[in-house]
Parts: C-alpha cells; sequence; structure tokens
C-alpha cells in the first residue's frame, strides 16, 4: 500500500494513500493556510495517515482546514481522530475548520454532539478548493 509522508512545500499538493479506499490531500496555500482534502473511507486503517497529515500541518500553521466533502464514510476512529486533533489546536492557540461532508459524515457528529465543539465551514459540494480565511470575499487558489 503506498504512502507518501514528504513534507509538502509552498502551494503543493501532496498525496497521501493507505490504500485505494482512502486518500488524503495536504494542499498548502500562499497564506500558509493548510488544506487537507479526504476521500474514501476515514476507518481504523486510515487514522494513522490522517494524524501524520494533520501534524505535518501542525507544524507549518495554526489554522488548518480539513475537507472532508469527499469522505463516503467514517467510523468512531476518525472521529475521536478529528475531536482530539480539534482539541489540540485550540490548546496550541490555532484552530482545526471542517468543511462539512455528506449527510452520513455529518450525521456522525451529529449523534455525537461533536458538532458544539467543532467549528463547520459550508461549501456546496462542487465548489472549488479555494478560500481566503482571512478575507471571505477574496478567494485564492489552495492548489
Amino acid at each position: 500500500m503506498p504512502h507518501q509522508a514528504e513534507v509538502p512545500s509552498r502551494q503543493a499538493s501532496t498525496p497521501v494513500q493507505t490504500g485505494s479506499a482512502f486518500t488524503c490531500m495536504l494542499h498548502m496555500n500562499g497564506r500558509g493556510t493548510p488544506w487537507i482534502r479526504l476521500s474514501g473511507e476515514l476507518d481504523l486503517a486510515s487514522v494513522p495517515q490522517l494524524k501524520r497529515t494533520l501534524g505535518i500541518a501542525a507544524v507549518r500553521a495554526r489554522r488548518i482546514v480539513l475537507d472532508l466533502r469527499e469522505l463516503s464514510f467514517m467510523d468512531s476512529s476518525g472521529l475521536h481522530l478529528i475531536i482530539d486533533a480539534t482539541n489540540r489546536q485550540r490548546q496550541a492557540g490555532g484552530s482545526l475548520l471542517l468543511v462539512r461532508g455528506p449527510h452520513q459524515i455529518d450525521r456522525l457528529f451529529e449523534l455525537t454532539r461533536a458538532t458544539d465543539a467543532i467549528d463547520f465551514i459550508d461549501f456546496a459540494p462542487p465548489a472549488p478548493a479555494v478560500i481566503s480565511l482571512d478575507h471571505p470575499a477574496e478567494s485564492q487558489h489552495l492548489d
């Protein structure tokens, strides 16, 4: 199962895979905001890769965006990792912002009441991977 653990350079997109069912892409925008796009299944087997990717992002920035729009499945281990990462970022004076995922993913956060402790951003599913978190009226390409 291929995976990459190298630290991406500014403006880089680094695919990180733990198998065919999960993909984790780390994008660094020009302002230094890491954007992590997940697709496939976030479960016990893929949690370690996301944990490493979040660690790389946390070293580079205080604010991290975790895009869940392309996740098809998430189990409790993925949920716990996201909650723990949110708490770690806050304790370090930063934040972890989640782009809301499909209904079945969002429902897991709602059922566990994790939505009260996590900051979500809403984007339409076909929205491009662009955002300026400092100036919402402006957009910046993250690839």
